[in-house]
């Protein structure tokens, strides 16, 4: 990328006129997210860095459904537990037990 690429990325410019920064003109720091000025009909300060992450896609789960799910698990491990315990599990094809 240029340099005014890298200013408007940096918050040095106004993101849609391209003006300096009348903070960075007084010798501020750079705030490292792009910005848009006053003229452009938002202050700087008022500007909030968006939220990266996804909202999920689906709905949370109430305490019912999240008790369900757990006793199913669970009830899945008891039976995998008994296989295992008891020799039950059949034998994989083409092996004699």
């Amino acid at each position: 990328m240029g340099q005014a690429a890298d200013d408007v990325l940096h918050g040095l410019c106004c993101q849609l006129c391209g003006e300096w920064m009348d903070d960075i003109i007084d010798g501020a720091e750079e705030p490292g997210y792009p910005r848009t000025c006053e003229g452009c009909g938002k202050e700087p300060e008022s500007q909030v860095v968006p939220n990266r992450h996804k909202p999920p896609t689906h709905p949370p789960r109430n305490a019912h459904q999240q008790e369900a799910r757990r006793l199913k698990n669970q009830a899945k491990r008891r039976r995998q537990k008994k296989i295992r315990i008891e020799g039950t599990n059949p034998s994989p094809k083409g092996t004699a037990p």
